[in-house]
């Protein structure tokens, strides 16, 4: 867990600097070295520094990957890919209990798990970087030059006006003529020194970490459930993905992707609630048995959500070190998962409290972010900070309420679609 934190801090900044492409291609090749030195390893502090060392490549490849592909679709396909994604997740989870069980030898399952990622190099000459990254880092020839790539491949013609959506006439110029423009590197600074982008950015790492706390829960919570440890693991495994797919659907509904995970949120809190109720023994155990089931759906469900709503509220500038930012404060949740079953020693209903109250509150904090189905990512801070106020402008006036924003509310519109980002 401490390297997936650590992680999480280098890659989401790497990612932001040299671009998501990069930044995964070092995760990947990197990750092979201590791959090879676990199986190696003469004593227990070796093995360690190298479980450390997968944990943070592993989880800069995880997350640039995902960043990537979330930026290479249009709005009406985010939350596909997402689901795709945590889907293809699930059945690794399902993999790694098959093949735990077949190759007991945990020397050969290491390097089993380690084998697949030399596949993943060819990705340098199968992917291309994110033309939204290389745009809000003015490499606007590069950036077209993918777009004309990725058309070729999908065998569709690029509209001649793809580039002149929400562009000015100085901004169309640069990009036909391939001149790079300078463009400032934003930072975490800058992402917390704008009032509504702090705001959202703290609703969004508190929710994250409410999330993996409770996702984690249930998921340690498997070897309770009695039975054989790789069957029950599987099994929790293969229900994920109906969550992950009812996620899918409910996003791109009314509810949106707000909604559905301030409504996860509660119903896994509640199941959590119901559960201190519950009996341990008689005709009525099976309960115990059923609703830590119910929950980790419900948490599935918004954890499937959490990391596109992440991507879409976060600027293109510090959307990596954003969503690994949430990454890094989930995954102390994470860690304190099992901290939080232990402490039932001291109070046997102290750890279905906390995983009440917490995804309950995150439920509601939720509500104050603004919903992002089907509108165009906010590209650099401005947009980013944007963003929300014209949905806070929106509300007020309905209500009558007069209000004085900054310029900066002006300057974007999440109204329209996200254009010429789908070439397929």
């Amino acid at each position: 867990m401490v390297g997936i934190l650590v992680g999480n801090v280098i890659f989401g900044h790497l990612s932001d600097r040299i671009g998501r492409l990069k930044a995964l291609m070092v995760a990947l090749v990197l990750i092979l070295i201590p791959g090879i030195g676990q199986y190696l390893s003469i004593n227990y502090a070796m093995f360690a520094v190298c479980r450390f060392l997968i944990a943070l490549f592993d989880t800069g490849s995880y997350f640039q990957s995902f960043v990537l592909m979330t930026e290479l679709v249009g709005p009406s396909k985010r939350a596909l890919v997402s689901t795709i994604a945590s889907v293809i997740y699930s059945c690794g989870y399902i993999l790694l209990a098959v093949s735990a069980y077949f190759i007991r030898d945990w020397n050969y399952l290491l390097i089993a798990i380690e084998v697949p990622v030399v596949l993943f190099l060819s990705y340098w000459w199968i992917l291309c970087e994110s033309p939204r990254w290389l745009l809000s880092t003015g490499n606007n020839q590069k950036a077209k030059e993918c777009i004309l790539r990725i058309a070729k491949v999908n065998k569709v013609s690029v509209p001649e006006n793809v580039f002149y959506d929400e562009q000015d006439e100085s901004d169309i110029e640069d990009i036909l003529t391939g001149k790079e423009k300078n463009t400032k590197v934003d930072s975490l600074i800058d992402l917390i020194r704008l009032p509504n982008l702090r705001r959202n950015a703290i609703i969004l790492f508190y929710s994250s970490f409410a999330t993996c706390l409770v996702y984690y829960g249930f998921i340690l919570n498997t070897s309770n459930i009695g039975g054989n440890d790789y069957i029950n693991c599987a099994v929790e495994g293969s229900a994920e993905i109906p969550a992950y797919l009812v996620a899918m659907v409910l996003m791109e509904t009314r509810l949106g992707r707000r909604l559905t995970w301030s409504g996860g949120s509660l119903l896994s809190g509640i199941v959590s609630l119901v559960i201190l109720f519950l009996p341990k023994c008689g005709s009525s155990a099976w309960l115990r048995i059923t609703f830590p089931m119910f929950g980790r759906f419900f948490a599935s469900a918004v954890y499937a959500v959490m990391f596109t709503y992440a991507v879409e509220v976060f600027p293109t500038t510090v959307r990596s070190m954003g969503v690994s930012l949430c990454s890094f404060i989930g995954t102390v949740g994470s860690v304190l998962a099992p901290q939080v079953l232990f402490i039932r020693t001291v109070w046997e209903l102290l750890p279905e409290i906390i995983f009440s109250v917490l995804p309950i509150t995150a439920g509601l904090l939720v509500l104050l972010l603004p919903e992002t189905r089907g509108r165009k990512l906010p590209e650099n801070l401005e947009e980013g900070e944007a963003f929300g106020r014209i949905q806070c402008r929106i509300q007020e006036h309905c209500c009558g309420v007069n209000t004085n924003n900054s310029s900066t509310t002006e300057t974007y519109h999440p109204s329209k679609v996200d254009k010429g980002t789908e070439p397929g």
